[in-house]
């Protein structure tokens, strides 16, 4: 996009900043004046609005800057906001009847498994799984509560079938939905959301707490294989 004035000047976007290169003015080259600088009253909109709302809510606040450009002002001004807390009210699972949630928590006992894993950055990933041979109810449960779905076969088994929930808005909103028809999890269940609700309360990029990594154990110990009926 050029310049208006007949300067040769070319509009760029860099890192979500506008720019407006200055093509002939001086022999040394380009002079950079940067455009769309944040007046009062949008620096007010986003201080009152970026700790409570979601990145496509903020974008429709500010359509002509770019969602870099604005997480950048957020930044200068020292704005924070807890993500997961923002996303878990809009983190719903719809078209699921009661007997549907009891029957998919009864499978959960049966052939479900809580698994959390550190990432190479060493952060925490809780995972919720279904397992089973049979590809039509492992469908049948994805069409209520969504998910991927994986596959892997063993020497001399069936097939065997996945469903993996990740995410904590994901797992947490699927952990509190079945917790009241669980039996067999629902320690594991209730270390779950009890978790979620630690996390919710700090920043996404905050260090674990010792309660924390205390639960994260405690879930592992009750998922290990081996252990007994009444701990798994």
């Amino acid at each position: 996009m050029f310049c208006e004035c007949g300067c040769g000047g070319e509009t760029k976007f860099y890192r979500g900043k506008s720019y407006k290169y200055l093509r002939g003015h001086n022999n040394r080259g380009r002079k950079i004046i940067r455009l769309n600088s944040w007046n009062d009253q949008d620096t007010t909109i986003l201080c009152e609005n970026f700790s409570n709302k979601t990145n496509e809510e903020i974008q429709k606040l500010f359509p002509s800057r770019s969602l870099p450009a604005i997480r950048c002002r957020a930044s200068e001004l020292n704005l924070h906001r807890n993500i997961y807390k923002i996303n878990v009210e809009q983190t719903k699972i719809i078209n699921i009847s009661e007997p549907e949630i009891s029957y998919i928590a009864g499978f959960f006992d049966g052939e479900g498994n809580i698994a959390p894993y550190k990432t190479r950055e060493k952060w925490y990933v809780l995972r919720m799984t279904f397992s089973n041979t049979n590809m039509d109810v492992i469908n049948f449960i994805k069409s209520k509560i969504g998910g991927h779905i994986s596959t892997f076969k063993v020497v001399n088994c069936k097939r065997c079938y996945n469903l993996s929930i990740t995410g904590m808005n994901r797992v947490f909103v699927l952990a509190k939905m079945i917790l009241p028809y669980s039996i067999v999890k629902k320690q594991q269940l209730q270390l779950i959301i009890d978790y979620c609700n630690n996390r919710f309360n700090q920043y996404s990029n905050s260090t674990y707490s010792e309660n924390e990594v205390d639960i994260i154990n405690k879930i592992k110990q009750l998922t290990k294989r081996g252990d007994n009926n009444e701990n798994r």
